[in-house]
């Protein structure tokens, strides 16, 4: 078969979506055999696609504007009726007009769980070509019972038409850097001292702000600092603010994207990895943490629990003193961070790229 993917997450610098289809078609490119792909990106990106093998073919599409949800409804038709595939795989977005077989991946719906928090202009036309995708595809994958859960009661969506794929974790977190890489990459970020870990873009439903606070709760840690990785996305002016009302420039440190090639001494240079996020469809940075060997405290809402199962410690996201406690347990008691490394570094194994391919390719053969 000839399977077309969508790939315009995929870029230099990834993040959640991107991560899943760069880190899925890779996967799909080393272990099957039998079909042929078509990844079309949304410009050119050769570190990206690099490690694809002969089967994948890239298809860069044209630029036409802006956002996807509107590049996609005009450009993909278009170029589905010049150069057909057998199946069509799609993210979030399911081509109008087209005759063959769709496989949707969803992500999340922070945009219509926040909409506070997302651009009006955007939100309306977004939740109408989801909907229209959703109603449209031959099998909807999700990476959590959580996102099915929230297709079914925001579409009104049957559960047989899903398929719960959970999604994998870089092998390259479970390899342990040299003392040379962990200082080099501390001194890179500024990093000396003891440090509490948080990674995310960062936008309010990552819920930093709450995490600032938690930290300045935190007794006996004069020495300890706060290092947030991620780049700022939207309204962030009250953290950086709150930051410097708190004169805390020295112990709170923002990197803004870091690559994988530093993010693994990173995780596993941090004493604890702290993710209150209030709102996530599968939150790769737990997994991420669990294999680099961190116990990780997380959020207890949305898909978190899912992801961390009984190997990370959890909190209540809108309650300071609830992260604040949490974290302090994971920093003060030895035993709890010794058992909860080695129950998070067991279930980490449980996600692999490979199995989410295997699982991936058995959709499409249904679908044949």
């Amino acid at each position: 078969m000839l399977i077309g993917y969508d790939g315009r997450f995929i870029t230099e610098k990834p993040t959640g979506n991107g991560i899943y289809a760069a880190r899925l078609i890779e996967a799909l490119s080393a272990i099957d055999k039998h079909n042929q792909y078509r990844v079309y990106l949304a410009g050119s990106n050769s570190k990206a696609t690099s490690t694809f093998n002969e089967n994948v073919k890239i298809r860069i599409m044209p630029r036409i504007h802006r956002y996807s949800w509107v590049r996609v409804p005009i450009l993909f038709p278009w170029e589905l009726q010049r150069r057909a595939v057998d199946i069509f795989h799609a993210h979030y977005t399911v081509p109008a007009w087209i005759k063959i077989k769709v496989v949707l991946t969803l992500h999340d719906f922070f945009w219509i769980v926040n909409p506070q928090q997302f651009v009006s202009l955007k939100r309306i036309p977004i939740t109408y070509t989801v909907k229209r995708a959703v109603n449209s595809a031959d099998k909807i994958l999700v990476g959590t019972s959580f996102i099915q859960h929230e297709t079914m009661t925001f579409f009104n969506i049957p559960e047989e038409r899903f398929e719960i794929i959970p999604y994998g974790v870089d092998s390259r977190f479970f390899e342990r850097p040299s003392e040379d890489q962990q200082t080099r990459v501390r001194h890179k970020y500024g990093i000396d001292g003891p440090y509490i870990l948080s990674v995310g873009d960062m936008h309010p439903r990552k819920n930093l702000t709450r995490l600032l606070e938690a930290f300045l709760l935190l007794p006996h840690h004069d020495d300890l600092k706060l290092v947030i990785v991620g780049k700022p996305v939207w309204k962030t002016k009250a953290l950086f603010d709150r930051i410097k009302k708190e004169r805390l420039e020295e112990r709170v440190i923002i990197t803004g994207y870091v690559s994988d090639e530093d993010m693994k001494p990173l995780y596993q240079s941090a004493e604890v990895f702290c993710y209150p996020s209030l709102y996530e469809g599968f939150g790769f940075p737990i997994i991420e943490a669990m294999a680099s060997g961190v116990p990780v405290a997380a959020s207890e809402t949305s898909s978190c629990p899912e992801v961390g199962g009984n190997a990370a410690l959890y909190f209540d996201p809108t309650r300071v003193e609830d992260i604040a406690d949490t974290l302090h347990r994971t920093l003060s008691d030895s035993e709890l961070r010794i058992k909860h490394i080695n129950a998070g570094s067991k279930w980490a194994h449980r996600f692999t790229w490979e199995k989410t391919a295997k699982r991936t390719i058995e959709i499409y053969r249904s679908l044949a």
